[in-house]
């Protein structure tokens, strides 16, 4: 998961695997997402954050199709936020969406029984009765969520501050209008962005997930190898990689 990828280019870079003499490491991160759930994407935006803050660890976000609500919040989190001319960019907001079938079920003589314990508990349900109160309620929470939401954007972009209430209506921008409002940094595609890497000297490497299938030797655990400091950057120093 993400989270293992993280810890893995952290422990790397502290152990010097890249080389003794990487003054910075930058982490491009290829990123098109439309979004999600709130927990997941909100605990996704922690481990970017995580990786942002790592000393000697620059990162940047390329976007070439979308990056809206749940996706956009973890590109903010990254220093660099680079996208394509058409991208799609924004979507700040929080919906619920869900079908009621309580009159359904009246209208066919079906009585649904729904029994809680806790005021809050299932305000909005399928079948439960629709009420002021569990609306206002589920209201509340997407207003809280929203606010966390920009709160988080802020963070990673602070040069939002004064205009993320304008631009966290939920609406979503090519990216030219995005630069524009300062959601982006800078409009190029990924492959753009990687070739003028490659071309000003930088030595790119590219992080793959291997199948199992195709590996032929053990490989030790991700854990086995942060407890012995250096092991991995042991190996890789060992080999001749042009």
């Amino acid at each position: 998961g993400l989270q293992d990828v993280v810890t893995f280019i952290i422990s790397q870079h502290r152990n010097k695997v890249f080389g003794p003499g990487t003054k910075e490491l930058e982490v491009v991160l290829l990123l098109n997402s439309p979004g999600g759930e709130v927990s997941i994407f909100g605990w996704g935006a922690s481990q970017l954050t995580r990786l942002s803050e790592e000393k000697g660890i620059t990162t940047t976000a390329c976007v070439d199709t979308v990056a809206a609500s749940g996706g956009y919040l973890l590109a903010s989190q990254t220093h660099k936020l680079v996208c394509a001319p058409f991208a799609h960019i924004g979507s700040i907001g929080v919906v619920v969406e869900l079908l009621n079938y309580n009159k359904v079920a009246e209208k066919y003589g079906i009585s649904p029984i729904i029994m809680t314990a806790g005021d809050a508990k299932a305000p909005l349900t399928q079948f439960g009765e629709i009420t002021k109160s569990g609306k206002q309620h589920v209201q509340r929470k997407l207003t809280q969520t929203h606010t966390a939401f920009r709160e988080c954007v802020v963070q990673g972009r602070p040069d939002l501050a004064d205009s993320i209430k304008e631009i966290s209506d939920g609406a979503v921008y090519l990216g030219q209008e995005a630069k524009e409002l300062k959601m982006v940094d800078v409009l190029m595609t990924s492959e753009e962005y990687i070739y003028e890497r490659v071309h000003a000297g930088d030595r790119v490497l590219k992080l793959c997930r291997m199948p199992r299938k195709n590996i032929n030797v053990r490989i030790p655990l991700l854990s086995h190898l942060l407890k012995h400091s250096g092991k991995l950057g042991q190996v890789l120093r060992n080999q001749d990689i042009p």
